[in-house]
């Protein structure tokens, strides 16, 4: 079995749930070289880690190392392993997941696909900057790659694209080392000059960074920045490019970015529980150490004392407290009488409001 799952463009907080419980369960993990050390350490201590990315212009032939991936694939298939393919972003954007889909397909391998946060929305929420607005010339999305195999921009019709950049966002990935010649396309195709433009290197991440500028500008912007030398850097062209400054005029000058709101008290009662839940049956889990003292069953029904009849919804925890419920019964029938109350009142459905 293959799970083909997106990890999200750098933020662990950004992981969908079902990544996190296949990570979780994973006994081979092959990874893309920019994952961070915080998501990849949510995979079992026990769990074969093989990082099969590469940065971007590596020399290193990209056909050979695709052909390796494929080659894991078939080698720990064979050995009966659950293996999870992490792959940046999301796995059907740039992400080669089709490629490797045909290749799982053609040798019989069932497989999964869980998508993920793809780069280019990553940045825009962090960065603030919407890639629709009605009033800001966004009224479609393009995505495009900077540059091809050949290391050349690619072949597409940029009259086209210079004509339509102030009607729409166009998002290009790895187009950073490109980044003149995709600006000489667009000017010698006849695009505005002052069409907005910006780089964002390492989207979402606390170290994450934005250039703006315009078409004309933007190139030399980006060397004087040196944007690119500390991560991997997302291009934007098109008026809502230029959304974060009108927000700040909007604010009286105050930056608008990279905020991230105070989680409080944390997370809901109920999904704080699901979560244990899930931790306490994961295999090699921070957990486990705990429930081998304690007693599976035994730390599920303490989750369900101390966090009140919402715990209830997990099937796990209504399997603690049946287990309890039963214990109290047949070992302590005299001295529990007011836990076997609190249990029982667990055990009420809850009223539904009409």
């Amino acid at each position: 079995m293959v799970a083909l799952v997106g990890a999200g463009p750098g933020d662990p907080e950004l992981l969908t749930v079902r990544a996190m419980r296949l990570l979780r369960s994973a006994e081979v993990l092959l990874h893309d070289n920019l994952i961070s050390k915080e998501i990849l350490a949510l995979a079992p201590g026990s769990a074969a880690r093989v990082n099969v990315g590469k940065r971007c212009g590596d020399v290193k032939d990209r056909g050979l190392q695709q052909r390796e991936i494929h080659e894991l694939f078939l080698e720990y298939s064979k050995r009966g392993k659950r293996i999870i393919r992490l792959k940046c972003g999301d796995p059907f954007i740039f992400g080669r997941g089709g490629e490797e889909l045909e290749f799982l397909a053609h040798h019989g391998i069932d497989v999964e696909v869980v998508p993920g946060i793809t780069t280019a929305l990553g940045a825009a929420a962090s960065c603030q900057m919407p890639l629709t607005h009605r009033d800001h010339g966004g009224t479609n999305v393009r995505f495009m790659v900077g540059q091809t195999r050949a290391k050349q921009v690619p072949d597409v019709d940029w009259a086209e694209l210079a004509q339509s950049s102030s009607r729409q966002t166009v998002v290009f990935y790895m187009g950073m080392k490109m980044l003149d010649d995709i600006c000489a396309c667009l000017l010698s195709n006849k695009a505005n000059p002052e069409t907005p433009m910006a780089l964002v290197e390492n989207a979402t991440l606390p170290n994450q960074r934005m250039v703006s500028g315009t078409i004309s500008t933007l190139a030399a912007d980006g060397r004087v920045h040196r944007m690119g030398e500390h991560g991997p850097v997302v291009v934007f062209l098109g008026h809502t490019a230029a959304f974060p400054q009108h927000l700040e005029k909007l604010s009286g000058g105050k930056p608008r970015t990279c905020f991230k709101m105070a989680l409080g008290n944390g997370p809901s009662l109920c999904t704080l529980c699901c979560n244990w839940s899930c931790w306490l049956c994961a295999n090699n889990s921070l957990w486990q150490h705990v429930v081998k003292k304690l007693g599976r069953r035994l730390l599920l029904i303490a989750i369900v004392l101390a966090l009140g009849l919402d715990a209830r919804r997990s099937p796990c925890v209504e399997r603690g407290i049946n287990w309890l419920r039963k214990f109290l019964v047949c070992r302590l029938p005299a001295q529990s009488a007011t836990i076997r109350a609190l249990v029982a009142s667990a055990l009420v459905p809850p009223t539904t409001a009409k």
